[in-house]
């Protein structure tokens, strides 16, 4: 009878615990229904996630061509006209993703905003300009390829036979620990793409009597200058391949990742401390030079060297247009084909194509040198 009296104490308690339990128990179907949505939503998204990624490979260019690997190898599959309504219903599905006949370009010698070479590379993720493969690019593949006859190098006969072996042959050459060769594939790359870029400022800095700020020029317009092209297009997109792409490349992923980072904390570092706001060539040779960092003070020699020892410009590019087309199809054969496997999931790189084309031709493997070997 006390707790129905609105007028005693025990009605009141009554009635305070009456809403305090209402409250709360909504309250508590919110937090609830709040749980449950966002693990279902996460459960779709990685169902989807899945989904995609099947989906990708069952359509991809490389189980087409697995699929008519084991066709070929086997004579009952042959036979059988389940097999071939099979592999004609395969064959007739479009991948999801296709290569676009287009490559990434990354610049290292610019100014940033961040010393970490880690955040860097997430940065070159993010931000990485992607242009259409010039056909002189892939003229000067084939035209290499041709008159090489199938042997592949890492830049010498490039430069013997632009006749300018005499001085350039030690940036060809790899051994470890060596101040007058380089220590691997992966800094042979990046030395030479730093190279190429200054040369790039020198030339930008002639033809137009300015500065060339950061990476704004842009050569796909002057069809007078393919040679300019070639060596532009090809050195960023190996500076590419090191930098976001290790895997592709013959050296091991992991080391090339920790030369990739400490090069562009470097070259950061000694830009903001040296080169001023816009970066032109004297100030980034000096800079490069007086480094501390091996790698760069290697490439200020050869790209002070490219620039002072060959004279005529023709030539010079030419000479930097030679080395990349070779060195493009000296680092395509490959036996991690799980890497290029994966990159053919997601529509394929330039250098995968080059994989299979020098595939095609019988040619599946780099000639063995002498050097010292950091590969996995």
């Amino acid at each position: 009878h006390d707790m129905t009296n609105p007028g005693t104490a025990l009605a009141q308690d009554y009635q305070n615990l009456r809403n305090y339990l209402q409250h709360h128990d909504t309250v508590f179907h919110v937090i609830v229904g709040l749980d449950i949505l966002v693990s279902v939503s996460f459960i779709v998204c990685i169902v989807f996630t899945e989904g995609w990624e099947i989906a990708n490979y069952v359509c991809s260019d490389w189980i087409k061509v697995s699929a008519i690997c084991e066709y070929a190898r086997r004579p009952t599959w042959r036979k059988s006209p389940w097999a071939r309504r099979k592999l004609s219903r395969l064959l007739w599905l479009r991948p999801m993703q296709q290569w676009d006949d287009r490559f990434c370009q990354v610049s290292i010698l610019q100014l940033r905003f961040c010393y970490c070479g880690c955040v860097s590379r997430q940065v070159d993720r993010i931000v990485k300009k992607t242009v259409a493969v010039p056909a002189a690019v892939k003229s000067a593949i084939v035209v290499t390829l041709r008159t090489n006859k199938g042997r592949l190098g890492n830049g010498e006969r490039s430069l013997q036979g632009n006749g300018v072996a005499g001085n350039l042959f030690w940036a060809c050459r790899i051994k470890a620990g060596d101040d007058n060769a380089v220590d691997s594939l992966s800094e042979q790359i990046l030395v030479w793409h730093l190279a190429t870029r200054l040369v790039e400022l020198k030339r930008s800095e002639g033809a137009h009597g300015g500065k060339l700020d950061n990476d704004n020029n842009d050569t796909d317009g002057e069809s007078d200058l393919d040679l300019v092209v070639v060596a532009t297009r090809l050195s960023r997109y190996c500076a590419y391949l090191v930098a976001l792409k290790p895997a592709l490349l013959p050296d091991h992923r992991a080391w090339t990742e920790e030369l990739y980072e400490r090069v562009v904390e470097e070259v950061t570092r000694v830009l903001a401390r040296c080169a001023g706001p816009v970066v032109t060539y004297e100030r980034a040779a000096t800079c490069l030079g007086g480094s501390m960092n091996a790698t760069l003070r290697k490439a200020s020699k050869l790209g002070r060297q490219l620039v002072e020892e060959v004279s005529d410009e023709a030539l010079l590019w030419k000479v930097v247009a030679d080395f990349w087309a070779e060195l493009i199809l000296y680092l395509a054969p490959s036996e991690n084909v799980t890497s290029h496997s994966k990159s053919l999931y997601h529509g394929g790189e330039f250098i995968t194509v080059l994989w299979a084309l020098l595939g095609h031709a019988g040619i599946v493997g780099r000639p063995e040198t002498d050097s010292t070997d950091i590969s996995a």
